[in-house]
Formats: structure tokens, sequence, C-alpha cells
């Protein structure tokens, strides 16, 4: 449960627990952990899912405590995804790629 995850992210020995790809949203459309902007509410991303029986979507939460980090890597379908950081810090480093 998430209750247990931020339990064992304040035990010494369990630091740096990393919770990744979480679907908030993908069995309860109704629970709001956030509000949008106006600018972000057209999610033509997950158009396709909303109108198809497929159980997926394209919304994750990723929570990390202290000295937690995630690799190099790209957005996953290679669109203009959005991030927020919505508590703490973190340090992003953006490479342009000149083809």
């Amino acid at each position: 449960s998430l209750e247990e995850f931020f339990n064992r992210c304040v035990v010494e020995e369990e630091k740096g627990l990393y919770l990744k790809d979480w679907h908030a949203f993908l069995h309860d459309e109704n629970k709001s952990y956030y509000d949008l902007l106006d600018t972000f509410v057209d999610d033509w991303l997950n158009w396709y899912y909303k109108l198809s029986s497929l159980p997926d979507d394209y919304k994750f939460i990723y929570i990390g405590g202290q000295e937690t980090c995630t690799a190099l890597h790209h957005d996953v379908c290679c669109s203009y995804s959005w991030s927020v950081n919505l508590y703490g810090r973190k340090k992003w480093l953006v490479i342009e790629l000149n083809e």
C-alpha cells in the first residue's frame, strides 16, 4: 500500500526507496491528487485508453525520498510530456539532440 511505502521510506535501512510508474488513476479516475491547470486538461495521449477496454494509461506518478534518482531516459512515447515536482527539490538535466 502507499501508506506502507511511506512508512518504509522513513526507516534508516530502507532509505532510497523509489515508487516508479504508479498508475494511481487507472482504477479510480475520481481520485484527485492534484488540480490541473486548464492548459493541461486536454489529455490527447490517454484518449485511446479511455475509449478502449485496455486497462492502461499514460498517467504515472513517481515518488522518491532523499538520494533517489531516475536514470537517463526519454518519455515512453517520445512525446512532449510534462513533469511536475510537487514537493521537495529535483535536479533536472535536459539534453537537446541536434539531428
